[in-house]
């Protein structure tokens, strides 16, 4: 899928059913309470999601899709913009508009 441009994969069932295994597991146990029950749930969920991302073939790409990526810029921002770029309003153009983005969310 990755391949072939998918930009994103919703795969919420799959780690939710991974969630939910590891808390029956849990179940087996004697009580200990809710940390008992949940115990292992995060860890899991991460190795099942590094599995997913390394069979989609995205492990390690994240720097190449930023620099490929479309900056989302609020309504309220883009009447700040200067008029000669409102065309490419939200363009990114690697990482320095990647860092300038994320110094103005920050407080």
């Amino acid at each position: 899928m990755i391949h072939f441009g998918a930009a994103k994969i919703n795969n919420c069932e799959p780690l939710f059913e991974v969630a939910a295994r590891r808390i029956r597991e849990n179940t087996l146990t004697p009580d200990g309470g809710y940390a008992a029950l949940v115990e292992g749930v995060r860890e899991a969920i991460r190795l099942e999601a590094e599995r997913c991302i390394s069979i989609w073939g995205c492990g390690g790409r994240s720097a190449e899709v930023l620099m490929q990526c479309r900056t989302w810029v609020p309504a309220a921002m883009s009447s700040e913009r200067d008029p000669a770029e409102a065309g490419a309003a939200g363009s990114c153009r690697g990482e320095e508009n990647t860092k300038e983005m994320f110094a103005r969310s920050r407080p």
